[in-house]
């Protein structure tokens, strides 16, 4: 999976987890203590987004509260949006 994920961002969180951004590919989230790793896809991340159709991702940030922002291109729209997960 990890070898045709194009990597637009990637951020560390207080809680020990790296957070990497594909492109197209939705986020991959790197527990750093146990390895265990959760992917989710861009049809996953979508159906929290108000039926915002994302194209791709551009890039990713997190904030001094541990939020993880996301910019993503849709169709018609340039849109930032934040998701806990």
């Amino acid at each position: 999976m990890v070898n045709y994920f194009n990597i637009v961002g990637m951020v560390a969180d207080k809680s020990g987890y790296l957070w990497a951004l594909s492109s197209e590919n939705g986020i991959v989230i790197l527990n750093l203590q146990t390895g265990l790793v959760a992917h989710y896809s861009t049809q996953q991340i979508q159906k929290n987004l108000n039926k915002y159709n994302i194209n791709r991702f551009l890039s990713m940030d997190i904030d001094q509260n541990g939020n993880i922002w996301i910019v993503g291109l849709g169709s018609n729209f340039h849109h930032e949006f934040i998701k806990n997960y």
